[in-house]
């Protein structure tokens, strides 16, 4: 077994930094959830859709599905830094079923009353197709290629920022 002591005074500098800003994870964190954030907001249109897990099933008529009718969802997403995470969320009750699908049904009446095209329907349920927008496949919570790509760059970015300011 061999042990070397290291005594350069400039790496003992980069790695004092290096152990600050361990310490303080946030502009990483926020850089990342940043991009994080910015690339689900851009999934809502065709130039975002590569990053999207899949692609989402076309409307009932055959056009491009955006789910953009109100553009709430799309707007809804927020970045929470709380300690060592950064949580991407929406406060949208239907971000669910849209981004994991689901079937819906009444809770307390006997049936559905929706409009479409409209026109008023009456169901007993309704079944709606995933259309992910988190670039996250399934429930595995493992990001798609080329948005980990991105992230992973935001903070690279940040750390060499940080390294070069002496944080």
């Amino acid at each position: 077994m061999i042990t070397v002591r290291v005594t350069d005074h400039g790496v003992a500098a980069v790695l004092a930094r290096a152990s600050r800003i361990a310490a303080n994870p946030e502009p990483v964190l926020r850089a990342m959830g940043t991009t994080l954030k910015s690339i689900t907001e851009g999934t809502f249109n065709s130039a975002g859709a590569s990053y999207r897990p899949i692609p989402w099933p076309a409307k009932r008529d055959g056009t491009p599905s955006n789910l953009q009718a109100s553009t709430t969802l799309a707007k809804s997403f927020f970045l929470r830094l709380m300690g060592r995470t950064a949580t991407v969320g929406s406060p949208t009750k239907y971000a669910a079923i849209h981004q994991f699908g689901g079937t819906i049904r009444p809770k307390d009446a006997k049936a559905l009353r929706l409009q479409s095209g409209g026109r008023w329907w009456t169901v007993q349920k309704v079944t709606i197709p995933a259309r992910p927008f988190l670039p996250i496949v399934g429930t595995s919570g493992q990001l798609t290629e080329a948005a980990s790509r991105l992230i992973s760059r935001a903070g690279e970015r940040m750390l060499a920022r940080l390294l070069e300011r002496g944080a």
